[in-house]
């Protein structure tokens, strides 16, 4: 049988990570992405970050995009961190 407890670690601090370095992000968003994390509905809160992100046009470092790809690839998720790729500070 797999534990996936160090996985699920993993994720939970990628996204806690994300989080504290978004400042600029509100604070509402930042509670509901914290909800899905505190429930272990990683996927969920990583999908609620990039709609935040895009929708609050909130700008993100080239380094927090590779994290949020990485996040994305462990969760076998597709398609929504490139959605966001235009907010990319240059």
């Amino acid at each position: 049988m797999t534990d996936w407890r160090p996985h699920w670690a993993k994720l939970e601090s990628g996204l806690v990570a994300l989080l504290e370095g978004l400042p600029s992000l509100p604070t509402e968003d930042r509670a509901s992405v914290l909800h899905y994390v505190d429930h272990n509905e990683y996927g969920l809160a990583f999908e609620e970050l990039c709609s935040c992100l895009k929708q609050e046009r909130l700008h993100i470092s080239s380094a927090q995009y590779e994290m949020l790809v990485n996040l994305q690839t462990m969760m076998k998720i597709q398609n929504v961190a490139e959605s966001i790729r235009d907010l990319i500070e240059r």
